[in-house]
């Protein structure tokens, strides 16, 4: 059995997991009602899916951990990031950790739980993943998955609270601005579906000017250069389309206000010959419509 640190113990204690089987809480945590936000209930999802594969794992120790987090969140109780109280982390990996947890911390302050509240919730569910298997350090694979999502989700949440300097726009007609569909282009590198700092400052964008309009949308369409083959350009159109979604959504817009489409290496910005490789090509496109 592994070391749990004090303060997981006093956390199974609260929601009455002591003197009962271990593996337990999952069943608990599943039947819990969430009360709370967007942020709280986004934990609560992410505290449940970690409880249940670390008992499919059959580590039930760290599934009634997970569960108990999930039970204090739809509480409307979230508790802090995991730290070196809670868990025990050999020396190497201590300082990747802790800078880690810093900017998360960081990012809660600065309101990251209301105005990005699915990332953030995402990137603390993902810290503690991270810790958790960094504390066994028996799959490296798990370990990656793990902070590899926690820094795509903390990236969108530190964004969300870092005011972005946009140009003014021209004085609306009164009594109310006039919505006019308006376009933002993401850029991405070759073969790939990863934002750019740049990138998600246009996704940021275009999610302000949509949220400013009710009964607006947004149509995410991804492109490819000509490199590669059609149907290969197809699949990374759409993930890059995807890739566009999600970061919406975690900006909390709606997702049912979001479609994604695919045109791959069709209607290039600049036409090329096939095999060529074209960065004003590799783009997704952010339609913001009624």
């Amino acid at each position: 059995m592994r070391k749990i640190g004090s303060r997981w113990a006093t956390a199974l204690v609260l929601v009455g997991f002591v003197g009962a089987c271990a593996g337990q809480g999952l069943q608990r945590a599943q039947e819990a009602e969430p009360q709370g936000d967007a942020f709280t209930s986004g934990l609560y999802d992410g505290y449940v899916e970690l409880s249940a594969a670390e008992f499919r794992e059959g580590d039930y120790d760290d599934s009634d951990v997970f569960a108990a987090q999930a039970i204090a969140a739809a509480g409307g109780n979230p508790g802090l990031p995991a730290d070196f109280d809670f868990r025990v982390i050999a020396d190497r990996d201590r300082p990747a950790l802790s800078s880690a947890r810093d900017r998360l911390v960081a990012a809660l302050n600065a309101t990251a739980s209301q105005k990005a509240p699915a990332a953030a919730a995402e990137a603390q569910v993902m810290f503690d993943c991270w810790m958790q298997e960094q504390e066994e350090n028996l799959q490296p694979d798990h370990i990656e998955a793990c902070r590899d999502a926690f820094f795509a989700a903390l990236r969108i949440a530190e964004a969300a609270v870092v005011p972005v300097a946009v140009p003014e726009p021209a004085p609306p007609p009164p009594p109310a601005p006039v919505f006019e569909s308006r376009t933002f282009v993401v850029y991405f590198a070759f073969d790939s579906n990863i934002l750019t700092e740049d990138g998600l400052v246009e996704i940021i964008k275009a999610a302000d000017y949509a949220k400013a309009f009710s009964g607006s949308r947004i149509e995410v369409v991804g492109h490819t250069d000509r490199a590669g083959s059609e149907e290969y350009n197809l699949g990374l159109g759409t993930r890059r389309a995807i890739t566009g979604q999600d970061a919406l959504v975690g900006l909390d817009l709606g997702r049912s206000r979001i479609t994604t489409d695919s045109l791959g290496e069709r209607e290039p910005a600049k036409p090329t010959a096939d095999g060529v490789r074209e960065p004003l090509n590799r783009r997704a496109v952010l339609y913001v419509v009624r």
